[in-house]
């Protein structure tokens, strides 16, 4: 369970999209959520912010609603290799860019 000063977010998916096969929802490597962080401007540059993202799962059914899973954890994926229990946030300093035409 979250503490009170922990963010959560609950999910809860009804069916799966039209337009997707159950090829594409059956497996043993099947993804199921991308997290896209934006980085607050004193963040800190060149730092690295461990552990800053978990996810656990307390059901999940398949399209006949039979429970896969029940109560727990995820496994999430960052810029180091392989699988985690939690995800890590590397902040890099801006770099500019630029495009020269003539």
């Amino acid at each position: 369970q979250p503490s009170t000063s922990d963010g959560a977010v609950v999910l809860t998916v009804g069916a799966v999209a039209s337009g997707v096969s159950d090829a594409d929802v059956t497996g043993d490597d099947v993804e199921l959520l991308t997290v896209r962080m934006r980085v607050l401007i004193n963040a800190g540059q060149s730092t690295t912010h461990e552990g800053v993202l978990s996810v656990s799962r307390v059901n999940l059914v398949n399209a006949g609603n039979e429970f896969i899973v029940q109560n727990g954890d995820a496994l999430v994926l960052d810029a180091r290799d392989g699988v985690h229990a939690s995800a890590n946030l590397a902040v890099e300093a801006r770099v500019a860019v630029g495009a020269h035409a003539y």
